[in-house]
């Protein structure tokens, strides 16, 4: 990090009653990590923290945040200073080292790999991004997945990257290529930048887009593995999108999906042709992994 890189909060108000509402808001704009207020006046503070040069490239990050919030019900949203030694250590704290699966370790960037961990692929995450950061259950919950299917040469997809955790996890796995998209170009931006940091930008391949990626030239097959950590209400718009560009035998990672609706989100996909082959299920979030069968030329 720079010396000139700040911390700062973004502050949204809203009604008390709202705040899982906006949480899982914050969550498809990628934000895994959210702290909530609680107010005298019926009304709450849901804060996150990014990092940034200048209080307005911080606004720009707030107002992207803005965009995935439900219409009408944010009262007022702003940007507060940070005591940058104090939040520096609470970082510390708050986002240590994670081991996942059998293979994986997802590390901030001030940590490294203890000795027993000399075998682990690494994945190192900056979480003053905000665009995912591996400690969610949603994303864990991929992670996990990812480890079990990735065993050499797949080409993955992966629909609203983020932070890019997910595609950049995959090729430290020993996937041969990652196509990622999001709607967000700071995400995009983030995920290249990660991309970099853990040394596989040559096969993590980013854009802008609202949907799945297009396969590669001379690919007619489509995606061996296609990652989709997105709210379940996304993940049914674009279940036609998605379910196309995987190939024949391949599979599909569907999270961001509220316990509650993951029958539904199995039914769509299943009248689409795959079925259910994993799932991971917390309290409030599940992780489901279907197969594709023969898909219709």
């Amino acid at each position: 990090m720079s010396e000139e890189t700040l911390w700062f909060a973004v502050v949204f108000v809203a009604p008390a009653q709202a705040s899982e509402l906006l949480t899982a808001s914050l969550l498809d704009a990628g934000v895994d990590s959210t702290e909530l207020r609680d107010r005298s006046d019926g009304k709450v503070e849901l804060v996150t923290y990014v990092e940034a040069d200048s209080p307005g490239k911080a606004a720009n990050r707030a107002r992207a945040m803005n965009l995935y919030m439900p219409a009408g019900i944010i009262e007022e949203s702003r940007i507060e200073a940070v005591d940058q030694a104090l939040w520096h250590d609470n970082w510390k704290e708050h986002f240590p080292p994670v081991e996942v699966g059998q293979r994986l370790l997802v590390l901030p960037p001030w940590e490294v790999p203890k000795p027993e961990q000399s075998d682990r692929a690494v994945v190192v995450i900056n979480p003053g991004l905000a665009f995912g950061t591996g400690n969610h259950e949603t994303t864990l919950g991929c992670l996990e997945i990812l480890d079990k299917l990735v065993r050499g040469g797949e080409l993955v997809a992966d629909v609203g990257t983020g932070s890019g955790i997910l595609g950049i996890a995959a090729l430290k796995l020993g996937a041969a290529e990652t196509h990622a998209t999001d709607i967000d170009v700071e995400a995009v931006n983030a995920a290249a930048a990660n991309a970099v940091s853990n040394d596989v930008a040559g096969g993590f391949h980013v854009s802008q887009a609202s949907g799945p990626p297009p396969l590669p030239p001379g690919n007619k097959e489509g995606f061996d593995i296609v990652l989709a950590n997105i709210l379940a209400a996304t993940l049914l718009n674009m279940a036609d999108g998605l379910t196309s560009c995987v190939k024949s035998g391949g599979h599909l990672i569907l999270a961001g999906i509220e316990s509650a609706r993951l029958p539904l989100i199995e039914l769509a996909f299943t009248r689409r042709g795959f079925s259910p082959t994993d799932k991971l299920i917390s309290e409030e979030w599940a992780t489901v992994c279907l197969s594709a069968g023969s898909q219709p030329a």
